[in-house]
């Protein structure tokens, strides 16, 4: 396994190996469906998500037409995004996978190719942008698309594995086989020795650097990086327990208008929530829903699946808030207990650019979502490993409750 601190300067025969690596991934994923029926098929609508055929699709194309058949690769970050392409590999790629074009309630009815097709094209596309690594110069302008496409898998990757969670929730499946590798019993649930307590950290103020202030790879959301002040707060050392979470749904806290900011009420309407997502009560035990397995949960495990409304009405409930992305960054700087990675995190912040933001090629990425998802810090147990930086910033709409998600409080 590669470094983490080395991820974002991958390059040579590590940078391959990797591309390869996630590409086996997507492979693995695509036969997994495949394995239950037609991927594209199987499934009902899910709003979140793609149908599996059309994202391992859009996988290989999105690194042939920014890496493979992009005349000004070698660029990075200056290349033009409408820079003229030659054909895509397979025929009609662009109609049927470009997701900035195709809009997501079209792609469950796409006529799709079959698995033989699909199966070549990634393998097809893989086998071109190797080609180009072995021949280019390196640097971080040369290499920028290669990473690029290299993340942008793994992030569909990760993807596939909420997919795959909630579709056997959904559904009534068992799909262990999408569970992510060396998870800790305390997310999935089990009887091994519980954590130890949460404890409050002192967290005191400073100044913290956000975003990519390094050389190799950066997400345009991380550029450029800047240096913020935090004040004096306390805050948790780990994430919300389950045992807390009860307390506040004991106190009526799904049903009391107060609580909840005027969004997060109009969303608990809608959705009649009563629990966190895929979560249930059986003789009297909270279980939670674990690819088709349910499983008992305790006390002291954290709290999963919750939206940011719930988050932010546990928190008005217990006289406390969020995290800011300054506070969480500044946490992770100075205190050796404070414990991240077990999920994705929901601060208060809403997902905005920072001062000077100027979007990357692949405008899509970040610029469309400011102002209306939350920022998320942290990973989850399917998270690659690439991709488990603090200096990360992950966002979705504030609604979400498929991804592994969680939180954690602050006083002050």
């Amino acid at each position: 396994m590669i470094p983490v601190a080395c991820a974002r300067t991958l390059a040579g025969r590590d940078l391959a190996a990797a591309l390869r690596e996630t590409r086996a991934t997507t492979l693995h994923h695509l036969s997994l469906w495949q394995s239950l029926g037609l991927p594209g098929s199987i499934l009902p609508e899910l709003r979140a998500f793609n149908p599996p055929a059309w994202e391992a699709g859009h996988i290989a194309w999105f690194q042939e037409y920014w890496l493979n058949r992009n005349p000004e690769r070698l660029a990075g970050v200056a290349a033009r995004p409408d820079a003229a392409r030659g054909p895509a590999w397979l025929e009609n790629a662009d109609a049927l996978y470009n997701s900035s074009q195709v809009a997501h309630g079209t792609r469950w009815h796409l006529p799709l190719p079959d698995d033989d097709i699909l199966r070549a094209y990634l393998v097809e596309t893989l086998s071109a942008s190797l080609a180009l690594l072995e021949r280019q110069a390196e640097g971080d302008a040369a290499l920028y698309f290669h990473r690029l496409a290299l993340f942008h898998e793994d992030m569909h990757n990760e993807a596939a594995i909420y997919m795959a969670n909630h579709a056997a929730a959904l559904l009534g499946l068992t799909l262990e086989g999408f569970a992510p590798a060396g998870v800790t019993s305390d997310m999935a649930g089990g009887d091994c020795e519980p954590p130890a307590s949460p404890q409050t950290l002192v967290l005191s103020g400073g100044s913290v650097v956000l975003g990519w202030p390094a050389a190799g790879f950066a997400f345009d959301n991380e550029c450029p990086p800047q240096m913020v002040t935090v004040a004096d707060s306390r805050i948790d050392a780990t994430l919300t327990t389950v045992q807390d979470f009860l307390a506040f749904m004991a106190a009526d806290g799904y049903h009391t208008a107060r609580w909840w900011t005027a969004a997060g009420w109009a969303w608990r309407q809608a959705e009649q929530r009563e629990l966190p997502a895929f979560h249930r009560w059986r003789a009297g035990t909270l279980e939670r829903c674990w690819f088709g397995q349910w499983r008992a949960l305790r006390a002291s495990d954290p709290v999963l699946h919750a939206s940011a409304h719930e988050a932010d009405a546990y928190c008005a409930w217990a006289g406390r808030r969020l995290p800011s992305e300054g506070e969480w960054m500044l946490a992770v700087r100075t205190q050796n207990r404070f414990r991240w990675g077990d999920a994705w995190e929901w601060t208060r912040d809403a997902f905005a650019p920072f001062p000077g933001f100027v979007a990357h090629p692949y405008e899509d990425y970040s610029q469309p979502w400011f102002h209306t998802h939350r920022l998320l810090k942290g990973a989850s147990p399917a998270t690659h490993a690439r991709l488990r930086d603090p200096r990360y910033r992950n966002f979705y709409p504030a609604g979400r409750t498929d991804i592994f998600c969680s939180f954690r409080t602050v006083q002050g």
